[in-house]
């Protein structure tokens, strides 16, 4: 083998610079599109990203690439663009031009990001996704299910540490009419490449303990579009649909609505909203048990005073029969008395006898229809005792349980778990939206009670 066989690898990897640096000076710039899969920012404010091609087996491509320190505005444009940071796991519209290194090989060099390319890829996304869960009878397959009239047990897929998850835990736990709720947290990933999964896993979870729970929530914070969009993703919209219990979301999102929300029971603006509505429920339920027993009660009185009514009138018909049957055969018999006068004794005795005989029968036949009247009062009357003893035991045992269900959530008990009721103005506080600085407060705890004033106001807290 001669000496001009063969080449030093610096001869061959300067050789390759050179035919990519020829390359891309006549095909400059480049647009290419490929998911994030990797980004950081080093040291020197370079950033490198990893980008990949794939397809139902996996990667197909894959290239490094570099936004320089002296470009890094292109990201911060992004951001501002999009609402969101560039992370892994979009995908985006890239100019740039390709370049060569001996040492750490080949790269993309990113001049350019398009944000409306990444916008426009997740609406076309959502629509697929929407149009799949149609064609597949799962669009509205949730929302077929009953919604319990009272909620208690609930489960929350959620991130444990997440602001919105707390929101929502504390407007359950301080809601004013002392109503206890059982909750279970089911942590998930709320934004970011493993959202989908991890929401979707939760939620299976969920669904094998199905008949532990009245609903599920899944609740976030606010955030951007690009933030929110593993909500828009066909596997959490299927779990949510297949699940067997109700599901309510609250996503800190009021202007656009999720595929989950579309796949959901009930949809809430915010975590905070989510709470507000399960109370609210709750307590419709109760002012309802309270309108019916309020009627049922009205009923029973309406009843008694109408059976009372009809056994007096009942009583004075008999009365006045039975009277005037008697006159009747009184006068009957003074006119026989005065026609028989001139008959003899014998035949006056006989006479008599008869007339004593019809009165005897007369008497005990008024005697008897009396009698009939009676039984058939005291018929009715144990009817309706009956009846209304039946009635009255079941609403008594309902009232029982809702007196048990009240002792249990006595604010005074929930006072000596650790809790405190706050007070402005005669009422109970639950929002600083009311409050201005220097107002004066009264919060009440299980033994005493503390005045203060206000000296600053907070933020709401709905961040995820």
């Amino acid at each position: 083998m001669s000496e001009r066989s063969w080449l030093t690898l610096s001869q061959l990897t300067g050789m390759i610079r050179s035919a990519v640096e020829e390359w891309s000076r006549r095909t400059c710039p480049v647009l290419i599109v490929a998911e994030v899969s990797e980004i950081r920012r080093g040291p020197t404010g370079h950033w490198f990203l990893r980008l990949v091609e794939r397809n139902e087996d996996g990667i197909v491509a894959e290239l490094q690439a570099v936004v320089w320190s002296r470009q890094a505005q292109i990201i911060e444009a992004f951001r501002r663009e999009t609402g969101s940071a560039l992370a892994a796991g979009m995908e985006i519209l890239m100019s740039g031009s390709v370049g060569y290194h001996e040492r750490y090989g080949l790269r993309f060099d990113i001049s350019g990001i398009d944000a409306s390319y990444t916008l426009g890829e997740m609406q076309r996304r959502r629509r697929e996704v929407i149009e799949r869960l149609t064609r597949e009878g799962l669009m509205e397959a949730n929302k077929a299910l009953k919604l319990p009239a009272v909620i208690q047990r609930i489960a929350i897929v959620s991130s444990g540490g997440a602001a919105g998850y707390g929101d929502f835990v504390r407007q359950l736990e301080a809601n004013p009419y002392g109503y206890a709720f059982r909750l279970r947290l089911f942590p998930a990933h709320m934004q970011g490449d493993e959202a989908e999964s991890s929401v979707a896993s939760a939620l299976r979870l969920v669904a094998r303990d199905a008949s532990s729970y009245d609903l599920v929530v899944i609740i976030r914070g606010g955030g951007s579009q690009v933030d929110l969009s593993c909500f828009d993703s066909y596997g959490i919209a299927a779990a949510i649909a297949r699940c067997p219990l109700p599901v309510m979301t609250g996503l800190g999102h009021e202007r656009d609505e999720s595929v989950a929300d579309m796949a959901a029971h009930t949809r809430t603006k915010t975590p905070t909203a989510a709470a507000q509505a399960i109370v609210t429920r709750v307590r419709v339920y109760e002012e309802r048990i309270e309108e019916l027993w309020g009627t049922l009660s009205a009923v029973a009185s309406s009843l008694l005073a109408s059976a009372a009514s009809a056994n007096d009138v009942t009583a004075m018909r008999f009365a006045r029969a039975a009277a005037g049957r008697l006159a009747n055969a009184r006068s009957r018999l003074d006119q026989l008395v005065m026609k028989l006068g001139g008959l003899a004794p014998g035949t006056l005795r006989a006479i008599d006898q008869r007339i004593g005989v019809g009165v005897r029968s007369l008497w005990q036949s008024s005697l008897a229809g009396v009698a009939d009247a009676r039984s058939e009062l005291r018929s009715r009357a144990t009817r309706l005792a009956v009846r209304s003893l039946s009635r009255f035991n079941g609403e008594e045992i309902r009232l029982e349980s809702m007196d048990r269900a009240i002792r249990h959530l006595d604010p005074s008990r929930i006072l000596q778990r650790g809790f405190s009721i706050t007070r402005f103005a005669g009422r109970a506080l639950v929002s600083d939206d009311e409050l201005l600085v220097g107002d004066e407060l009264d919060t009440r705890l299980a033994s005493g009670r503390i005045f203060s004033r206000v000296i600053g106001l907070g933020g709401k807290g709905e961040e995820g």
